[in-house]
């Protein structure tokens, strides 16, 4: 379980679709190598929503819940509450592979 990069994914931040773009895939307005989320100035209990693997639209609501001050010596994002386990990968496609998962929570 986990995330390995390997489905198409993106943010939708205020309406707009961001991501990162694949040969053969969707394409987005913006370079994702200049957009960063400090750049939204997101205040508490504000968010935005993040959709992983764009077939089966695994659909993740992400909430600003505090906004601490900088402290060099701790750069990394924490999450605090969740519900369930996250994405799994599973082979076979829905019907077949589903089936091995069916209590996963």
């Amino acid at each position: 379980m986990g995330w390995a990069n390997c489905h198409l994914h993106q943010l939708i931040i205020h309406g707009k679709e961001y991501g990162v773009a694949y040969e053969g895939g969707i394409s987005f307005a913006d370079n994702p190598d200049k957009v960063r989320l400090s750049d939204f100035r997101f205040q508490p209990h504000e968010g935005f929503e993040y959709v992983y693997d764009l077939g089966d639209n695994w659909e993740h609501d992400i909430r600003v819940e505090k906004i601490l001050a900088l402290d060099p010596a701790r750069l990394n994002v924490s999450v605090l509450h969740g519900q369930r386990r996250g994405t799994f990968r599973f082979p076979g496609g829905f019907l077949f592979g589903f089936s091995g998962f069916a209590d996963w929570r």
